[in-house]
């Protein structure tokens, strides 16, 4: 039977994922069990990759702080481990330092996102549209994580955070490192 994908649903994280998955309708108009497509786990290890750039968010080997957007290779300043806290927040840890995942001053368009001492809350959803990628927000606030300059590709663009909007440089692939 003919099934068409009408739907995208997103859901609440289920115990340690975050569940992605799309409904069908088939040409009866009943809906389809729907099936998982991806999930983020607490506690693993991913590299972060820019939907838009392709490059890899990257704690700077220059200040050991900046969190820039360069080219892969695999160092440990490129792995995040995600954990999930009471209340189903983020906090999104270095492999490489130890340092969170933070923001530097006020959440704010513009704020740089930067590596901190204390652990920092973030909400991490499936994308509506590209439901393969996910938007990391500040928590409780509308500031994502945001390849600036519009997700120039260069090496060294700062990550930053941004108002949500339909831009393809606030979209994260998360990938096991390889």
């Amino acid at each position: 039977m003919f099934k068409l994908p009408i739907m995208v649903r997103t859901g609440r994280p289920q115990g340690d994922d975050i569940i992605v998955s799309v409904t069908y309708i088939n040409l009866d108009g009943q809906a389809e069990h729907p099936y998982p497509i991806m999930s983020l786990q607490s506690d693993q290890v991913y590299v972060l990759t820019n939907f838009k750039a392709g490059n890899i968010a990257d704690l700077s080997g220059g200040d050991n702080r900046s969190i820039i957007g360069y080219d892969y290779h695999g160092g440990d300043n490129q792995k995040w481990q995600f954990q999930q806290v009471d209340g189903g927040e983020w906090t999104i840890r270095s492999v490489g330092t130890g340092k969170y995942l933070g923001v530097d001053g006020e959440p704010r368009d513009g704020a740089p996102v930067v590596a901190v001492d204390e652990p920092f809350k973030w909400d991490i959803w499936p994308d509506d549209k590209h439901t393969e990628t996910f938007r990391i927000f500040v928590h409780d606030t509308k500031f994502n994580v945001d390849l600036s300059d519009h997700g120039n590709a260069t090496p060294g663009t700062p990550v930053t955070l941004w108002s949500k909007w339909h831009g393809e440089n606030q979209l994260w692939r998360l990938a096991p490192p390889q």
